[in-house]
């Protein structure tokens, strides 16, 4: 039976890869049909999303970009029957990560080209303020600034170390905030520089661990707050290149199916979250178990690749 692929490419991603003609070298033979379409703005991934699903002859919605465009795709996804094949297109590209995608396309695509090669898997995702939706992760103030601070510019030329510089500059800023967290229904006020808010990863600072991996099968995220006094361990480790645990060096961890996230004042605080989008606090969190339908290799064949 025909297999019917399509791929969502944004081509601001990537290193100037030859997308094209890695996605026809694997897929030109056997039992598939193809095609794409491009992303050309913010937003364009969930409509191009809803566009795939309306046609109803789709069996496979891969996607070429990094965690942003994923988080709109999969924003239009969740609650279908439509899984999600990512394509590692990305400067971080922590889902791929999650998920053992190799990050080199022609290796992901040869898992895709044999039926064989793969499973599909069940992923929560989370929404935020009943209106956005991410898949993994987001946090606000210092972390927040240093993921959305280099330009598109700079991160083609630098890649992942284009945040190094701005982590520097964040520590010599950044003030402790009072943040009022809702957890469940656990209220809790804590001072600190910067709130994370995981669900699958575990969540990498310029390719550093710095929390345990989340499962984005449990219907919880995980919730750390960096204290003024902790900000210090992310420069260590980058100075280092060594990766840490935050929870193993007393920073504040809380488990949760609902996170509602504000400080005072309120304008003071920003949640940035996938790579894209930057929200004004407060925010409210909620994961939707189960809601994303993922494609995942086999780990027999992601040995052979």
């Amino acid at each position: 039976m025909t297999r019917r692929i399509h791929i969502i490419i944004n081509p601001a991603s990537g290193e100037n890869d030859l997308i094209l003609n890695t996605l026809n070298d694997g897929l030109h033979d056997g039992d598939i049909e193809w095609d794409v379409t491009v992303t050309h703005e913010q937003g364009d991934g969930t409509r191009l999303a809803r566009k795939a699903i309306e046609r109803g002859d789709v069996d496979i919605l891969a996607v070429y970009g990094g965690d942003g465009t994923l988080g709109e795709v999969a924003a239009a996804l969740a609650g279908t029957d439509l899984p999600m094949m990512p394509f590692a297109g990305g400067t971080g590209n922590a889902f791929a990560r999650s998920v053992d995608i190799p990050l080199e396309l022609a290796k992901a695509v040869s898992i895709l080209s044999d039926k064989d090669s793969y499973t599909i898997e069940a992923f929560d995702t989370c929404r935020v303020n009943d209106e956005y939706v991410f898949i993994v992760g987001g946090a606000t103030g210092m972390v927040a600034n240093t993921f959305s601070g280099p330009s598109r510019k700079t991160k083609d030329e630098m890649g992942m170390m284009a945040y190094p510089m701005a982590l520097l500059q964040e520590m010599l800023d950044s003030k402790p905030l009072e943040y009022h967290l809702t957890i469940d229904d656990e209220e809790v006020t804590v001072s600190g520089v910067s709130c994370l808010v995981s669900n699958s990863g575990p969540f990498n600072l310029m390719g550093l661990s710095v929390m345990e991996k989340s499962d984005p099968r449990d219907g919880k995220v995980d919730v750390y707050m960096i204290e003024g006094d902790k900000a210090g361990m992310l420069l260590s480790a980058l100075v280092d290149m060594t990766s840490i645990n935050l929870p193993a060096k007393g920073v504040p961890h809380w488990r949760a199916e609902q996170v509602r996230i504000d400080c005072i004042p309120s304008e003071a605080g920003k949640f940035f979250f996938d790579g894209g989008i930057t929200l004004d606090l407060p925010v409210d969190i909620r994961v939707d178990p189960a809601s994303l339908r993922v494609v995942k290799p086999h780990k027999a064949r992601l040995q052979a690749v």
